[in-house]
């Protein structure tokens, strides 16, 4: 059965993230690096970094004072699977989703629309109703994955 999403973080020891411009930035460095280094790795997403380094990732990647310190390029400091655990923690973490607990019975109600065309506009309609750093993560994190 479905559950609605509440406006709790799932595992209360994990921290919450805000979506600012240094998250922002934190997710599209991981996703620049993550396709400079090739997206042929199996499970790029499934294997799972060691928790103390993807900790010291969102610790540095995420303060203003560091971030740019970040040498993410470095393999040898920064596995992938570091990277994207990081990446998901991150967004998995904020204390809203990327298209909102405000749009969310919209969205699921755009998306039971019988005739695709419906579809597309409602959802399309609705993308440009989150707020603008929503809208840009959501966009570059789409690309990503599309790739």
């Amino acid at each position: 059965t479905y559950t609605a999403p509440t406006n709790k973080i799932p595992n209360s020891n994990e921290e919450s993230y805000d979506l600012d411009d240094v998250g922002r930035h934190f997710v599209k460095r991981c996703i620049e690096v993550l396709e400079k280094r090739g997206l042929e790795e199996q499970g790029i997403y499934r294997v799972v970094g060691v928790t103390s380094k993807v900790n010291k990732l969102l610790t540095m990647g995420l303060d203003r004072r560091k971030a740019d310190k970040v040498a993410l390029d470095d393999p040898q400091e920064w596995e992938t699977k570091t990277i994207t655990t990081a990446l998901k923690t991150y967004l998995r973490n904020l204390p809203e989703p990327l298209m909102s607990f405000k749009h969310h019975n919209d969205f699921i109600n755009a998306v039971k629309r019988e005739s695709r065309q419906n579809r597309v506009h409602e959802v399309h309609k609705l993308l440009y109703k989150l707020p603008k750093t929503n809208l840009e993560v959501l966009s570059i994190l789409i690309k990503h994955l599309t790739k």
